[in-house]
Order: structure tokens, then C-alpha cells, then sequence
């Protein structure tokens, strides 16, 4: 049995800039989604609370990941688990609609996760692979 050839750079790079268009997509939808959950659909408190705030370190982020920065993907794994905690406690504690926004929240903030692990991933391995060759003459 022969192991796996690695992927191809061409490929590689195909993979990073599919999670990255996925991941941004689903981030903005999770802005939208706690924006619109804490402001009109089902607020904290009538006319919205300061819950709102929330989206502050996803606006910052999303930004630097669609200028592919590293350090911000690796920020956002950190981050994103405050959202999917607090979409399980919503989402098993509370009635509608408030479970159904939970859970739309947690879909979101987990393909958010799953999307930034494998984009570090693919961008680890295009690393191993530039160092291995060595530089360019």
C-alpha cells in the first residue's frame, strides 16, 4: 500500500479560496441573523438590547479573513465557540422563537468553525510545502 500523493498547489489553493468564500458567507448570514434576532425578531428586551453588540468581533474579523490573514482565522476558532455556547443555552432553555433563531445560530457558528479549521488546514499544508522546496531562485 502506497501512501497518498499530497495535493497538488493548484488544488490546494482551489480548497483554501472554497472555504474562504464559504466561511465568509456564513459569517456575514451570522451577523445578519444575531443583528436582526437582537434588534427585531425576538430582542432581549422590546426595542432591543445592548445584546446587539455581539457582532463586534464578528465585523472585525470577517474583514481581515477575506484578505486571507492567518491570524484571524486562528482568532475566529477562539471566538466563534462564545456563539455556539450561547446558541446550545438559548436553544435548550428558551421557547419560540427564540430556540428556532438558537439553532439557526448554531448551524451558523459551527459551518463558521468547521469552515476556518479546514481553511487554516489547507493554508498549514501550502506552508509545509513552500518550506520543503525551499526559496524560489
Amino acid at each position: 500500500m502506497t501512501p497518498a500523493e499530497p495535493p497538488s498547489p493548484a488544488t490546494i489553493a482551489r480548497r483554501r479560496a472554497g472555504y474562504r468564500r464559504l466561511l465568509l458567507a456564513a459569517g456575514w448570514l451570522l451577523v445578519l441573523l444575531c443583528l436582526a434576532w437582537e434588534w427585531a425578531l425576538a430582542p432581549l428586551r422590546p426595542g432591543g438590547s445592548l445584546l446587539i453588540l455581539k457582532v463586534l468581533p464578528l465585523l472585525l474579523l470577517l474583514p481581515a479573513m477575506a484578505r486571507g490573514i492567518r491570524r484571524a482565522y486562528q482568532w475566529t476558532t477562539l471566538i466563534i465557540l462564545a456563539y455556539v455556547c450561547e446558541a446550545i443555552v438559548r436553544a435548550t432553555s428558551e421557547a419560540s422563537p427564540v430556540r428556532e433563531l438558537a439553532l439557526a445560530e448554531l448551524l451558523l457558528a459551527t459551518a463558521v468553525y468547521v469552515l476556518a479549521i479546514r481553511w487554516l488546514r489547507a493554508d498549514g499544508s501550502s506552508r509545509k510545502r513552500r518550506r520543503r522546496e525551499g526559496p524560489a531562485s
